[in-house]
Protein backbone atom coordinates (compact mmCIF):
# COMPACT_ATOMS: atom_id res chain seq x y z
CA UNK A 1 0.00 0.00 0.00
CA UNK A 2 0.88 3.47 -0.27
CA UNK A 3 0.46 6.24 1.90
CA UNK A 4 0.37 9.95 1.02
CA UNK A 5 0.42 12.88 4.00
CA UNK A 6 -2.15 15.03 3.32
CA UNK A 7 -1.72 17.13 6.50
CA UNK A 8 -0.71 16.79 10.03
CA UNK A 9 -3.83 15.43 10.47
CA UNK A 10 -5.12 13.29 7.04
CA UNK A 11 -3.10 10.69 5.68
CA UNK A 12 -4.59 9.20 2.48
CA UNK A 13 -3.74 5.53 1.93
CA UNK A 14 -4.01 3.41 -1.41
CA UNK A 15 -4.16 -0.33 -1.88
CA UNK A 16 -2.01 -2.01 -4.13
CA UNK A 17 -4.59 -3.03 -6.49
CA UNK A 18 -8.45 -1.59 -6.97
CA UNK A 19 -9.40 -4.06 -9.27
CA UNK A 20 -12.59 -6.78 -8.84
CA UNK A 21 -14.23 -4.39 -6.11
CA UNK A 22 -12.03 -5.74 -3.87
CA UNK A 23 -10.26 -2.97 -2.44
CA UNK A 24 -10.45 1.35 -2.35
CA UNK A 25 -8.46 4.35 -1.01
CA UNK A 26 -8.95 5.96 2.27
CA UNK A 27 -8.21 8.06 4.81
CA UNK A 28 -6.21 7.62 8.04
CA UNK A 29 -7.51 11.02 10.28
CA UNK A 30 -5.93 11.68 13.26
CA UNK A 31 -7.38 14.01 15.99
CA UNK A 32 -8.81 13.33 19.42
CA UNK A 33 -9.13 9.87 18.24
CA UNK A 34 -8.04 7.84 15.62
CA UNK A 35 -10.73 7.31 12.61
CA UNK A 36 -10.20 5.06 9.55
CA UNK A 37 -12.59 6.20 6.60
CA UNK A 38 -13.03 3.42 3.64
CA UNK A 39 -9.93 1.29 4.39
CA UNK A 40 -10.27 -1.59 2.52
CA UNK A 41 -6.64 -2.40 1.56
CA UNK A 42 -7.72 -5.82 0.57
CA UNK A 43 -7.79 -8.96 2.31
CA UNK A 44 -4.45 -10.18 2.81
CA UNK A 45 -3.11 -6.65 4.07
CA UNK A 46 -6.27 -5.02 5.60
CA UNK A 47 -6.54 -7.18 8.64
CA UNK A 48 -2.27 -6.48 10.02
CA UNK A 49 -3.29 -2.80 9.12
CA UNK A 50 -6.24 -2.59 11.41
CA UNK A 51 -4.27 -4.61 13.65
CA UNK A 52 -1.22 -1.89 13.17
CA UNK A 53 -3.27 1.16 13.69
CA UNK A 54 -5.05 0.06 16.21
CA UNK A 55 -8.56 2.84 15.20
CA UNK A 56 -10.95 3.97 18.12
CA UNK A 57 -13.50 4.41 14.86
CA UNK A 58 -14.06 3.02 11.42
CA UNK A 59 -16.48 4.79 8.90
CA UNK A 60 -18.36 3.63 5.62
CA UNK A 61 -19.51 6.16 3.76
CA UNK A 62 -21.32 4.06 1.35
CA UNK A 63 -22.54 0.22 1.44
CA UNK A 64 -20.91 -0.98 -2.20
CA UNK A 65 -18.79 -3.65 -2.01
CA UNK A 66 -15.21 -2.21 -2.28
CA UNK A 67 -15.98 0.36 0.45
CA UNK A 68 -17.31 -2.12 3.06
CA UNK A 69 -16.66 -5.69 2.73
CA UNK A 70 -13.31 -4.32 4.49
CA UNK A 71 -15.05 -3.82 8.11
CA UNK A 72 -15.61 -7.66 8.65
CA UNK A 73 -12.10 -7.43 10.23
CA UNK A 74 -12.45 -4.14 12.50
CA UNK A 75 -13.94 -6.40 15.38
CA UNK A 76 -11.53 -9.18 15.36
CA UNK A 77 -8.29 -6.87 15.03
CA UNK A 78 -9.63 -3.64 17.38
CA UNK A 79 -12.19 -2.37 19.55
CA UNK A 80 -12.77 0.31 16.95
CA UNK A 81 -16.97 1.46 16.73
CA UNK A 82 -18.25 0.75 13.12
CA UNK A 83 -20.54 4.02 12.10
CA UNK A 84 -22.23 3.20 8.60
CA UNK A 85 -24.68 5.26 6.64
CA UNK A 86 -28.16 5.30 8.62
CA UNK A 87 -30.40 5.23 5.28
CA UNK A 88 -28.08 2.14 4.00
CA UNK A 89 -27.90 0.23 7.09
CA UNK A 90 -30.36 -2.43 5.50
CA UNK A 91 -28.12 -3.38 2.68
CA UNK A 92 -24.70 -3.64 5.23
CA UNK A 93 -27.18 -5.87 7.59
CA UNK A 94 -28.83 -7.78 5.24
CA UNK A 95 -27.91 -10.09 2.67
CA UNK A 96 -30.97 -10.81 1.06
CA UNK A 97 -32.04 -7.18 0.90
CA UNK A 98 -28.17 -6.63 -0.74
CA UNK A 99 -29.19 -8.83 -3.41
CA UNK A 100 -32.34 -7.51 -4.13
CA UNK A 101 -31.77 -4.28 -4.07
CA UNK A 102 -28.46 -4.77 -6.66
CA UNK A 103 -29.13 -7.30 -8.49
CA UNK A 104 -33.11 -7.90 -8.52
CA UNK A 105 -35.04 -10.60 -9.36
CA UNK A 106 -32.85 -11.11 -12.55
CA UNK A 107 -30.69 -13.84 -14.48
CA UNK A 108 -27.35 -12.64 -12.72
CA UNK A 109 -29.15 -12.77 -8.91
CA UNK A 110 -27.46 -16.04 -7.54
CA UNK A 111 -24.02 -15.65 -9.46
CA UNK A 112 -24.32 -11.96 -8.12
CA UNK A 113 -25.13 -13.88 -4.43
CA UNK A 114 -22.21 -16.00 -5.12
CA UNK A 115 -19.74 -13.02 -5.56
CA UNK A 116 -21.04 -11.33 -2.90
CA UNK A 117 -20.22 -14.15 -0.19
CA UNK A 118 -16.73 -14.96 -1.65
CA UNK A 119 -15.67 -11.22 -1.42
CA UNK A 120 -16.60 -11.31 2.27
CA UNK A 121 -20.00 -9.87 2.37
CA UNK A 122 -20.94 -10.70 6.15
CA UNK A 123 -24.34 -8.62 7.38
CA UNK A 124 -22.88 -6.51 10.34
CA UNK A 125 -24.44 -6.97 13.49
CA UNK A 126 -22.21 -4.61 15.96
CA UNK A 127 -22.30 -0.75 14.99
CA UNK A 128 -23.83 2.59 14.78
CA UNK A 129 -25.37 4.39 12.47
CA UNK A 130 -24.87 8.48 11.68
CA UNK A 131 -26.33 10.68 8.85
CA UNK A 132 -24.98 14.49 7.51
CA UNK A 133 -26.74 15.96 10.97
CA UNK A 134 -23.89 13.36 13.07
CA UNK A 135 -20.89 15.03 14.63
CA UNK A 136 -17.75 13.50 14.95
CA UNK A 137 -16.46 15.80 17.43
CA UNK A 138 -15.67 13.61 20.59
CA UNK A 139 -13.14 11.89 18.31
CA UNK A 140 -12.02 14.20 14.60
CA UNK A 141 -13.86 17.71 14.98
CA UNK A 142 -11.88 18.45 11.72
CA UNK A 143 -14.47 15.87 10.02
CA UNK A 144 -18.08 17.72 8.06
CA UNK A 145 -20.27 15.17 6.70
CA UNK A 146 -21.75 16.56 3.46
CA UNK A 147 -25.15 13.99 2.09
CA UNK A 148 -23.72 13.62 -1.33
CA UNK A 149 -26.45 11.16 -2.79
CA UNK A 150 -26.01 9.90 -6.34
CA UNK A 151 -23.22 7.40 -5.97
CA UNK A 152 -25.32 5.38 -3.86
CA UNK A 153 -28.72 6.35 -2.32
CA UNK A 154 -27.26 8.23 0.72
CA UNK A 155 -23.09 8.07 0.05
CA UNK A 156 -21.87 10.51 1.82
CA UNK A 157 -18.84 13.18 1.74
CA UNK A 158 -16.39 14.26 4.14
CA UNK A 159 -15.25 17.69 4.24
CA UNK A 160 -12.07 19.38 6.04
CA UNK A 161 -12.91 23.07 6.61
CA UNK A 162 -9.36 24.19 6.57
CA UNK A 163 -9.04 24.78 3.25
CA UNK A 164 -4.78 25.70 2.49
CA UNK A 165 -5.04 27.66 -0.41
CA UNK A 166 -7.65 29.86 1.32
CA UNK A 167 -4.93 30.36 4.28
CA UNK A 168 -2.18 31.10 2.20
CA UNK A 169 -3.70 33.51 -0.16
CA UNK A 170 -4.79 35.41 2.97
CA UNK A 171 -0.84 34.76 4.08
CA UNK A 172 -0.05 37.01 0.90
CA UNK A 173 1.41 34.17 -0.85
CA UNK A 174 1.52 34.13 -4.50
CA UNK A 175 0.27 31.52 -6.96
CA UNK A 176 3.51 30.07 -7.94
CA UNK A 177 4.63 30.05 -4.13
CA UNK A 178 1.80 27.75 -3.21
CA UNK A 179 1.87 25.45 -6.25
CA UNK A 180 5.88 25.03 -5.14
CA UNK A 181 4.51 24.27 -1.96
CA UNK A 182 2.44 21.46 -3.16
CA UNK A 183 -1.57 21.95 -3.28
CA UNK A 184 -1.76 18.11 -4.28
CA UNK A 185 1.74 16.94 -4.90
CA UNK A 186 4.61 17.60 -2.22
CA UNK A 187 7.95 17.83 -2.54
CA UNK A 188 7.71 17.71 -6.24
CA UNK A 189 11.46 19.10 -6.44
CA UNK A 190 12.47 15.52 -5.25
CA UNK A 191 11.18 14.34 -8.01
CA UNK A 192 13.38 13.88 -11.57
CA UNK A 193 12.19 14.51 -15.18
CA UNK A 194 10.31 14.32 -16.84
CA UNK A 195 7.33 13.51 -13.76
CA UNK A 196 8.82 16.53 -11.97
CA UNK A 197 7.03 18.66 -15.20
CA UNK A 198 4.22 16.61 -15.11
CA UNK A 199 3.34 16.82 -11.29
CA UNK A 200 3.71 21.08 -11.21
CA UNK A 201 1.27 20.54 -14.45
CA UNK A 202 -1.28 18.75 -12.21
CA UNK A 203 -1.13 20.76 -9.50
CA UNK A 204 -1.42 23.56 -11.96
CA UNK A 205 -4.56 22.33 -13.39
CA UNK A 206 -5.45 22.11 -9.59
CA UNK A 207 -4.54 25.42 -8.48
CA UNK A 208 -6.85 26.74 -11.01
CA UNK A 209 -9.84 24.41 -10.48
CA UNK A 210 -9.79 25.57 -6.63
CA UNK A 211 -9.06 29.42 -7.11
CA UNK A 212 -12.04 29.24 -9.46
CA UNK A 213 -13.93 27.34 -7.17
CA UNK A 214 -13.67 29.68 -4.27
CA UNK A 215 -14.37 32.67 -6.90
CA UNK A 216 -17.68 31.19 -6.84
CA UNK A 217 -18.46 31.08 -3.26
CA UNK A 218 -16.23 27.52 -2.14
CA UNK A 219 -17.50 24.81 -1.12
CA UNK A 220 -20.60 26.28 0.83
CA UNK A 221 -21.41 27.81 -2.24
CA UNK A 222 -22.88 24.55 -3.63
CA UNK A 223 -23.10 22.78 -0.15
CA UNK A 224 -25.09 25.62 1.35
CA UNK A 225 -25.88 22.96 4.09
CA UNK A 226 -22.07 23.04 5.51
CA UNK A 227 -22.18 26.47 6.71
CA UNK A 228 -24.79 25.81 9.91
CA UNK A 229 -22.62 22.39 10.80
CA UNK A 230 -19.33 24.57 11.14
CA UNK A 231 -20.98 26.34 13.31
CA UNK A 232 -21.22 23.35 15.61
CA UNK A 233 -17.55 23.34 16.33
Amino acid sequence: MKRTKITDKITYVEPNSMANFSSCAGIIVQSKNKVMIDMNMGAKETPGLIEQEKPDAVIITHYHLDHSIWTRHVNTFSDAVIFIPEAEAPYLTSLDFFIEHTAGPSSIAEKWKAFTVNMGYKPLDRYECYNELTTFKDMAPEVVLVATPGHSPSHTSFYFPDEKIIQRLEAGMTKQEIIRQGVFFLNKEKVSEPMSFFLNMWDTNMYNHHEALIKEGGLMAFFPEIKPMLKLF
